[in-house]
């Protein structure tokens, strides 16, 4: 499946909420985050393309789609500590 197909899909689909709001520091960025949908945009189109490449985003945005395919509270639960472990590693955490 291409990156359009699976961003067309999410689309189509509700978007899923992360169990709370994620505040983000800089000015540079978005100042939270709030689904999924959102999470993936920012990792795919706003991190810069060298925090991208390391592997706590890789590991993030690899959970943040099994959560988004699978709807499950656990899968939500696990990408959401991730995203915000990414978050605080590279200092974005508010």
């Amino acid at each position: 499946m291409t990156d359009n197909s699976q961003d067309a899909e999410r689309t189509a689909r509700a978007a899923i909420a992360l169990p709370a709001t994620v505040r983000m520091s800089g000015s540079a960025y978005r100042p939270s985050i709030q689904t999924i949908e959102e999470a993936l945009r920012f990792i795919d189109r706003e991190l810069p393309i060298e925090l991208r490449q390391r592997s706590r985003w890789t590991f993030a945005r690899e959970l943040l789609l099994v959560a988004d395919r699978t709807g499950k509270k656990r899968d939500i639960a696990y990408a959401f500590r991730q995203l915000k472990q990414a978050l605080g590693n590279d200092r974005l955490l508010a």
